[in-house]
Order: structure tokens, then sequence, then C-alpha cells
């Protein structure tokens, strides 16, 4: 069965985190909900750390990283 998790490629079987399980979540629902479907088809994240220090801050900062992906997009971790 095709789920979220097959959009996280971990090094070494490492688990995902939270927030990565979160990132994963968010791209395999837009791929299977949207017209992305073909764009987002070999798209996968490697890790996603979120920088947010407490729950009442206003500054937060999240970042993905992804191999390049086959269409138009660069790394992401770059």
């Amino acid at each position: 069965m095709y789920t979220s998790r097959k959009k996280i490629h971990k090094d070494k079987d490492a688990e995902p985190t939270e927030f990565e399980e979160s990132v994963g979540h968010a791209i395999f629902d837009l791929e299977t909900n949207s017209d992305l479907k073909s764009e987002l088809k070999d798209l996968y994240i490697n890790s996603a750390v979120s920088d947010r220090h407490t729950e009442d801050s206003e500054a937060s900062k999240e970042r993905v990283c992804c191999p390049t992906a086959p269409h138009s997009y660069s790394n992401c971790c770059a």
C-alpha cells in the first residue's frame, strides 16, 4: 500500500521525526488530491527541520531537504 511514509527516504533506516512525518504526509496529500500528481510522483524528502523554539513564538523556520527533483526544481537543501 502506498502511504505518506514512501515520501520520506532516511539514511540507514533511521526513523523520521514527527515533523518529517507531517511534511511527508503533506506531500502525499498534494500528490493524491490535486493536479500535481505527475510533478510530485518522484519527489521525496531526506529530512525536515523546524526551528520553532516555543509554541507562542511568532518566528519559525522550516527547512526541508530533498534530492534534486526530476522537473525544474533545484536542490531544496541549498
